[in-house]
């Protein structure tokens, strides 16, 4: 059965057994996403900013659930006004309504099942490090085959994943997320003859704006909804309302996106999503170029520009807390260090010691993270990297500059230095001056690198001076001090490494080693007790 309003045309699914028994395998596939260890994970990796846990440092647990709420909201709305009324009392309306809003409900909790520590900043550097290794052609065919079955055959044109003729492998987050859930339901009790697993695998896989392109996306309304109200999530919910005290809202010159930010969030959600689906139901489609999407965009330019600013000194982020060039380091040593010891990749089984509901499994719920017998070294320590959440990172970081300090050269990994942090603000400035170049050379204009780098230097000037409130210029100050605070602390680490060459050339001076530890880890008192082992 096919309804239709303007242009929006949705079919309904008249096989009422079947539907029925969709939707009971449905709920329980979405009962135990949210028993799921890889989910609940989420409530320890931030979303967009970085590790501070202050007012502005929201989850990917917390940015999952908003979307769930958005997109059963969308869907409810889309089948309120395309389904005739005669129709809306039938049972045929109700399950059809009830299955694409399980199936929306199951892709918005997945769909960042597989997302890195510290955001989209942990995706980049695991890409960055995984575009450095000369991965093996077997290990390599193995890999393109395993996600070939995971996700069908369309997967590498989709995904583009292969890089040129070098044939390295990428990591985005939308393949780990979906390559999660495929072994999540390879491990469940569910009935993969009822559920279109391809719908919510293809729908996770698309939900990456970065990577999959639009004529690669699914016509599927879920596939759709997902991606449209992932983006506008990011910029309509907690963010921009908790960090709008550091904008002066009244010095941006557009006054209706002005109007339109000095609304309550739950105010923009709607007028939002009615705008969306108004547009959907005109064009008969959702796609990344909807008009009722432009105050997302201009409202993701106003963050990018004024929270994650680039300061003069080459520091990213100083409204959010993110001390980005330390994080960068310290997961490019951990994965570094995995990746040339891959036997030490422990084979990681997560449990949920608590059963889960006696009407839809009976036993604890055990999930194989590193331990696959498919999995070839890479996939293990990616793998691994992902179980991990921003503190798992901290105190992965720490052990192993203990263990470098205690052992020796050859185990561990060094502790970060100063001129380590300066290089990485200076290539974080490089990289900025370049995109002002590049976006003035497609403007027409060709200007010196020096000259870059002054208009970006009165760029930044400008935002401050004009922009950003007394507020944020206190912000600054608190995370500037505490960045230096995090520095010290590698700096310290550095030292007591420096006066033990006895330790450092292999004497292995055991009373010695003992003394040192113990004085490491007394140092380091406030952040064992802060990050507790792992149990």
């Amino acid at each position: 059965m096919e309804c239709k309003y303007k242009e929006y045309k949705l079919k309904l699914d008249e096989d009422v057994p079947k539907l029925q028994e969709e939707i009971e395998e449905l709920r329980k596939l979405n009962d135990l996403i949210k028993e799921n260890p890889h989910y609940n994970l989420l409530a320890g990796k931030t979303q967009l900013m970085g590790k501070e846990k202050t007012e502005n440092a929201r989850s990917r647990k917390k940015h999952s659930d908003n979307i769930v709420l958005q997109s059963k909201r969308f869907v409810n709305l889309l089948y309120e006004t395309v389904v005739d009324d005669e129709l809306k009392d039938s049972d045929i309306y109700h399950l059809n309504l009830e299955r694409d809003l399980l199936y929306t409900q199951i892709v918005a909790l997945a769909h960042d099942l597989g997302h890195a520590p510290f955001g989209h900043l942990g995706e980049r550097i695991i890409n960055h490090r995984l575009q450095k290794i000369n991965i093996p052609e077997e290990h390599l065919n193995r890999i393109l085959q395993n996600k070939k079955e995971m996700y069908g055959e369309e997967y590498e044109m989709q995904q583009g994943h292969i890089q040129g003729k070098t044939r390295r492998i990428s990591f985005e987050h939308n393949e780990q997320s979906a390559k999660l859930f495929f072994e999540f339901c390879k491990q469940s009790k569910i009935d993969t003859n009822k559920v279109d697993l391809q719908r919510i695998i293809s729908s996770i896989l698309a939900h990456s704006t970065s990577r999959v392109k639009q004529e690669y996306i699914p016509n599927d309304i879920v596939s759709q909804i997902i991606r449209q109200v992932d983006k506008l999530e990011e910029y309509t919910t907690n963010d921009f309302d908790e960090i709008k005290e550091f904008i002066d809202l009244d010095k941006i010159e557009d006054k209706s996106l002005r109007d339109f930010l000095k609304l309550p969030k739950s105010e923009k959600v709607k007028i939002l999503l009615q705008n969306l689906l108004q547009e959907t139901l005109e064009k008969g489609y959702i796609n990344d170029e909807m008009d009722a999407l432009e105050n997302n965009r201009k409202m993701k330019k106003i963050h990018f520009k004024n929270i994650f600013m680039m300061d003069s000194d080459g520091k990213r982020g100083l409204l959010t807390g993110e001390n980005e060039e330390r994080i960068s380091l310290m997961l490019e040593r951990i994965i570094d260090y995995y990746m040339q010891n891959p036997q030490e990749v422990p084979d990681i089984t997560f449990y949920k010691s608590k059963p889960i509901e006696d009407d839809i499994q009976s036993q604890s719920l055990s999930l194989k993270v590193t331990g696959s017998n498919d999995s070839v070294p890479e996939e293990k320590v990616i793998d691994y990297i992902c179980s991990m959440d921003n503190e798992k990172v901290e105190r992965t970081y720490y052990r192993l500059v203990k263990e470098r300090m205690l052992e020796g050269k050859g185990n561990g990994i060094e502790p970060i230095t100063p001129d380590e942090i300066e290089e990485k603000k200076h290539e974080s400035f490089e990289k900025e001056i370049n995109l002002i170049k590049l976006q003035e050379l497609e403007d027409g204009v060709d200007h010196s690198q020096e000259e870059c780098e002054t208009t970006l230097v009165q760029e930044i000037q400008y935002r401050k001076d004009n922009i950003l409130t007394e507020n944020a210029r206190q912000r600054m100050e608190e995370v500037r001090k505490r960045h230096q605070e995090e520095n010290q602390k590698d700096i310290e680490l550095c030292n007591w490494l420096s006066q033990y060459d006895d330790i450092q050339n292999g004497l292995r001076d055991k009373a010695r080693a003992k003394r040192h530890l113990e004085k490491v880890e007394k140092l380091h008192k406030k952040t064992e007790e802060q990050y507790p082992a792992d149990r």
